[in-house]
C-alpha cells in the first residue's frame, strides 16, 4: 500500500533522526578516540591493548625454587588459563556474564535491560566480563584518564561507558575468550590487598587457583561484587550468603545439579587467611636488603621493582632460612627471659663500673626522629615536648608470647624496647659465596635494624683466626708453641697488660692450635707483636674485612668494629683452599616472561696459600677437638656423625657482645647476640659468645643437617692435593718430641719384635 504524504514526511524525519543518532554516535566515538579538545581523556590504543601494563608484583625466589616474598604496589601474580580450576570459570560466568561466549564484548540485550530498569528507578549492573576487564586493566574511570567533560555528571557516565565499549571491542578483537577470562581473574581486586586469583587463593585459603574447591571458588567470585562487605574473614555471614547466591546461579544455569547445590550451600565457610605484607614472611631482613640493593639497578636498567613483575632469583635456601629463623627465635626467647630475671627491676644500661647510667633515657629519646619533630613543632619549648613524650596512647607491642595491645607513652615505649636483646645470623657457602640464610633480628615488624649488614660491633676473639692466619703465612705452624705468661707493653706513654678471660695466666706452653682453641689472649698478642699489627690488618682486608681497622696491638682481640656478614666471609678462605669469595645474594634477574636480564657470577681470588688454608681448617677444628676448646659446646648438638666441624667464639669487654662462627665442609655460619647498644648487657659470663651465639648456630646447623631438603651432606673437610710441609698433628708431635716418650716407643717396638719372632719360631716348629 503506498504511503501518503504525511507518512512519507514522518518516515523521512525518522530516517533523518536515525541517521543523526548514528552520525552523532560515530562522531562521539571519533572524538573520544582522539580526545577532541581534551574533552574526553585518554583511551587505550591498539598498542596498549596488545601490551597492557598490569602493575605486576616482582617475585623473590629462593635457590630451591620457593617464592619467599614480593615487591609490589598491588599484590598481583599472574597465572595461565590452565592453572585455574574450571569451576572458577563456571562460577564467574554464571554470576557475572552468562552470555559471555555469545557476545562480542558488549551484551546488547543486557544493555537495553539495564536502561529499562534504570528508567524504572532500579539500578542494575550490565557490564560484561570484557567491559569489567577494560575498566580494571586500563582504569577507564580514574581521574587521570578523564577529560574536561568529567565535570559534567551525566556526560561523565556516558563518556566512560563509551570508552569501556570501545576498549572491550578491541579486547575481543585481540584476544580469545579464554584469554579474556584469565586476564580478568589476574587483574581483579579481591580485597585484603589481594589482586588476581593467585594471590586471592593464597590469601583466603592458603591454596592455589588449580586446587580451589567449588565452594571456595564460589566464595572468591562472590567477593567481586563488594570485596569489603563480602570479605570472608571480616564478615563471614555476608560472605557465606553471597557464596550461596553464586552456587544458586550455577544451579540455575545447569553448571551444578540441584542436589550438588543443596550440599554445597549447607557447607560451613572455612578460610585459612594469610595476609601478605612486606614486613612478614620468610627472610624479611634479607628482602629489605635486596630491595635497597636493587633500586639503583632497576633505575639504571629501566625497570620498576614494584610494577614490572620481575623474577629475582636469590641464593637463599628456604629450608635453611626457616631453620635459621626458628633457631634464633627459640634461643632468643630463652635469653630474653634470662636477661629479664638477671636485671629484675633494675635497668640494664650500665657503665664500665657496672653502675646504671641515670641519664640514659634522656640521651636515647633525643636520638629519635619524633623528638626532633616535637622540638621543631614547639620551638624548643621543653614542657610541651615533655608532655607529648610522656602522654599515654594505645599501641601494639612485641612480646615473645605474641603481639600485645597496651597503653604506653613514647618514652615508656622506648625504654620497653631498649630492654630487649638482639641477634643476627648469617650462613654462607664458602666455595661460591652464596648466602644461604640471613636473619637480621628478632622480628622485622618491630626491629628494623639489620644485625647482619647494618650493625657493626667489636668482634672479640672471633678476630683471632686472622692473627693466626697471618702468623702461619709468615712461616709458623699449628704445632709451634708459645708461653701464656703476663705480658706488658709500652704504647706511647702508657703501659698495657692484656688479660685472659680467666683474669689469670697459666705460665704454661701451648701449641698455636691449643692457644687458639682455648682463646688465650696473651699468645694472640705475642703473635701480633711478631707479625706486626699492620700485617694483621692487611691479612684481615685480604680475607674479607672491609671496615676501617685501627692497627694496634689489641687488633687480634677484636677491638675494631665489623659487621656479621664481613666477619663470616673472612672464614671462607680458611676452609676453601685460600680463596676470598665475595658474598653473593643473587643468582639472576628475569623479566616477567622469564628472559634473563642479568646474571651474577661467582667472584673469587686466592689470598692465602692452599697449605695455610688447610692448616687453618685444622686450627678451627681445634676449637671443638682440643681440651678446653671454647667451641666444645657444639657437642650438645647432633653435628658430628660423619661430619667435621670447627668454630671460634668471641666475647667483647664487659660481655657486651657474644659472637660465634662455625665452619663445616659446606657452610660458614656466624651469629651475634647483644643489646641495642654496648651499654645494654649482662653483667657476667651469661653474655659470653659460647652461651649466647654458639647455641643459635648449633641449633641452626643441627636442624639444617637433619633436614634432607637442605641438600647438606655430612662429610670431612677436603684435603688439598699438595704436600703439607708444616706439622699439624700436634698431639703426635708433642709425644714424639718428649725423650721419655721416645724411650717408651723404643721399648714398645722391641716388645712387638720379640712377640713376632716368637710367633715365627712357633710356626717353624
Amino acid at each position: 500500500m503506498p504511503l501518503n504524504d504525511r507518512q512519507k514526511v514522518l518516515l523521512h524525519r525518522f530516517n533523518r533522526l536515525i541517521g543523526t543518532i548514528i552520525f552523532g554516535f560515530l562522531l562521539t566515538v571519533f572524538a573520544i578516540e582522539f580526545n577532541f579538545m581534551f574533552l574526553f581523556g585518554t583511551t587505550p590504543d591498539p598498542e596498549t591493548i596488545n601490551n597492557p601494563d598490569l602493575n605486576l608484583a616482582s617475585e623473590i625466589w629462593s635457590a630451591d625454587s620457593v617464592v619467599i616474598g614480593k615487591f609490589y604496589l598491588q599484590n598481583r601474580s599472574p597465572v595461565t588459563y590452565e592453572e585455574v580450576n574450571p569451576w572458577l570459570y563456571k562460577a564467574l560466568i554464571s554470576t557475572e556474564d552468562i552470555r559471555f561466549f555469545e557476545h562480542f564484548g558488549i551484551d546488547v540485550k543486557s544493555t537495553f535491560a539495564v536502561i529499562y530498569y534504570t528508567l524504572k528507578g532500579d539500578r542494575r549492573g550490565g557490564s560484561t566480563i570484557t567491559q569489567q576487564l577494560a575498566k580494571n586493566m586500563f582504569n577507564t574511570r580514574d581521574k587521570s584518564n578523564l577529560g574536561l567533560l568529567n565535570a559534567v555528571p551525566l556526560s561523565r557516565t556516558v563518556v566512560y561507558k563509551l570508552k569501556e565499549w570501545i576498549t572491550s571491542l578491541r579486547l575481543e578483537a585481540r584476544y580469545e575468550k579464554d584469554e579474556i577470562l584469565v586476564m580478568y581473574l589476574n587483574t581483579v581486586d579481591f580485597g585484603s590487598n589481594a589482586f588476581g586469583i593467585k594471590v586471592a587463593a593464597k590469601t583466603y585459603f592458603d591454596s592455589t587457583p588449580d586446587s580451589l574447591s567449588i565452594e571456595e571458588a564460589a566464595t572468591l567470585v562472590g567477593l567481586l561484587k563488594a570485596p569489603s562487605y563480602y570479605n570472608p574473614v571480616r564478615y563471614p555471614d555476608h560472605a557465606r550468603q553471597r557464596r550461596n547466591v553464586v552456587i544458586q546461579q550455577m544451579v540455575k544455569y545447569k553448571r551444578l545439579t540441584p542436589q550438588q547445590g543443596d550440599s554445597l550451600r549447607a557447607l560451613p565457610l572455612i578460610t585459612k587467611f594469610s595476609f601478605e605484607t612486606h614486613d612478614e614472611g620468610l627472610a624479611t631482613y634479607f628482602r629489605n636488603f635486596i630491595m635497597i640493593e636493587l633500586r639503583d639497578w632497576a633505575i639504571e636498567n629501566g625497570y620498576n621493582l614494584f610494577t614490572d613483575g620481575l623474577h629475582i632469583h636469590t641464593t637463599i635456601h628456604s629450608r635453611m632460612q626457616y631453620h635459621a629463623e626458628m633457631a634464633t627465635k627459640e634461643k632468643m626467647k630463652q635469653y630474653q627471659q634470662a636477661f629479664a630475671q638477671h636485671w629484675g627491676k633494675n635497668n640494664p644500661w650500665i657503665n664500665e663500673n657496672g653502675l646504671e647510667i641515670l641519664d640514659y633515657p634522656e640521651q636515647a629519646i633525643q636520638k629519635l626522629p619524633i623528638f626532633l619533630r616535637l622540638v621543631d613543632q614547639f620551638g624548643g619549648n621543653s614542657d610541651s615536648v615533655s608532655y607529648h613524650l610522656n602522654r599515654p596512647k594505645k599501641m601494639t607491642v612485641f612480646t615473645y608470647e605474641g603481639l600485645k595491645d597496651t597503653t604506653l607513652s613514647t618514652l615508656d615505649s622506648l625504654l620497653y624496647y631498649k630492654k630487649f636483646l638482639h641477634s643476627g645470623l648469617v650462613a654462607i657457602d664458602p666455595y661460591d659465596g652464596s648466602i644461604r640464610a640471613w636473619v637480621g633480628g628478632t622480628d622485622y615488624r618491630f626491629f628494623k635494624y639489620d644485625h647482619v649488614m647494618q650493625a657493626k660491633r667489636q668482634s672479640g676473639s672471633t678476630f683471632k683466626p686472622i692473627v693466626y692466619t697471618a702468623a702461619i703465612e709468615q712461616g709458623l705452624a699449628p704445632c709451634d708453641t708459645r708461653m701464656d705468661t703476663m705480658l706488658t707493653m709500652k704504647i706511647s706513654s702508657d703501659f698495657w697488660t692484656p688479660k685472659n678471660a680467666t683474669n689469670s695466666y697459666s705460665n704454661a706452653r701451648y701449641t698455636l692450635r691449643q692457644a687458639m682453641a682455648r682463646s688465650i689472649n696473651t699468645i694472640t698478642v705475642r703473635l701480633t707483636q711478631e707479625v706486626g699489627p699492620a700485617k694483621v690488618a692487611e691479612m684481615a682486608k685480604k680475607l674479607g674485612i672491609e671496615s676501617d681497622l685501627v692497627e694496634v696491638y689489641s687488633i687480634g682481640l677484636g677491638s675494631n668494629e665489623v659487621s656479621l656478614l664481613e666477619l663470616a666471609s673472612t672464614y671462607a678462605p680458611l676452609i676453601n683452599g685460600g680463596y676470598r669469595v665475595k658474598p653473593r645474594y643473587l643468582n639472576r634477574i628475569e623479566d616477567k616472561d622469564g628472559n634473563v636480564l642479568e646474571s651474577f657470577p661467582v667472584k673469587k681470588v686466592q689470598v692465602i696459600s692452599e697449605e695455610t688454608s688447610f692448616l687453618m681448617t685444622e686450627m678451627l677444628k681445634g676449637g671443638v677437638e682440643e681440651s678446653g676448646g671454647t667451641a666444645r659446646g657444639l657437642y650438645a648438638f647432633d653435628l658430628f656423625r660423619g661430619n667435621q666441624v670447627g668454630g671460634k667464639t668471641g666475647t667483647t669487654s664487659n660481655y657486651s657482645d657474644g659472637w660465634f662462627v662455625a665452619v663445616t665442609p659446606q657452610l660458614v655460619a656466624a651469629s651475634w647476640v647483644g643489646g641495642e647498644e654496648p651499654v645494654i648487657r649482662f653483667r657476667g659470663s651469661q653474655g659470653e659468645g659460647a652461651r649466647t651465639a654458639l647455641p643459635i648456630v648449633g641449633e641452626f646447623l643441627q636442624d639444617s643437617y637433619l633436614d634432607s631438603k637442605t641438600g647438606l651432606v655430612r662429610q670431612a673437610f677436603k684435603r688439598p692435593n699438595i704436600t703439607i710441609t708444616k706439622p699439624y698433628n700436634c698431639q703426635l708431635e708433642t709425644f714424639l718430641a718428649d725423650s721419655s716418650a721416645k724411650q717408651n716407643v723404643r721399648q714398645l717396638e722391641q716388645s712387638i719384635q720379640k712377640i713376632l719372632e716368637g710367633l715365627r719360631n712357633k710356626r717353624i716348629q
